[in-house]
C-alpha cells in the first residue's frame, strides 16, 4: 500500500518538525530555539531529576549522532550517578558505539565492493 501522491514520507516530515522553531525560557530569557534543541533540553532537564526513562533515551541519541551530546551526557554520568552505575552506563555506551562503527564499516565495505564490481 503506498501512500497518496503529495504527501510526505515519515522522515521527511520528522525532519521537517525537528528544525521547526519554538519558544523556550532558557536562563531567564525567551529564546527561539529548533524542536530537537528543545526536546535535548527538556531531556536534559528530565535526567537531572532522576528520570531514568529520559536519561536512557538521552544517551540513546547521544551514541547515535555525535560527540557533543556524548560529552553532555558523559559529564552528567559522572555528576549524578554512583561509580558503579557510572561504570554500567559507560560500558553500555562503549559498546553502542563499537556496534554503530561495526555497521558504519561494513556499510562502507559493501560500497566500495560495489564500486569495484561496477568498474
Amino acid at each position: 500500500m503506498s501512500r497518496p501522491k503529495g504527501s510526505q514520507n515519515r522522515k521527511t516530515i520528522a525532519k521537517r518538525v525537528a528544525q521547526a522553531r519554538v519558544e523556550m525560557h532558557i536562563n531567564g530569557k525567551r529564546r527561539s530555539i529548533t524542536t530537537e534543541e528543545a526536546i535535548y533540553r527538556v531531556l536534559l532537564g528530565a535526567s537531572t531529576k532522576g528520570n531514568r526513562q529520559a536519561f536512557e533515551f538521552l544517551e540513546k541519541l547521544a551514541a547515535k549522532s555525535g560527540s557533543a551530546e556524548i560529552q553532555i551526557v558523559e559529564t552528567f554520568q559522572r555528576s549524578v550517578l554512583s561509580q558503579e552505575e557510572w561504570q554500567q552506563l559507560a560500558q553500555r555506551s562503549i559498546r553502542a558505539r563499537e556496534i554503530l562503527d561495526a555497521r558504519s564499516l561494513e556499510r562502507q565495505s559493501a560500497i566500495d565492493d560495489l564500486q569495484k564490481s561496477e568498474h
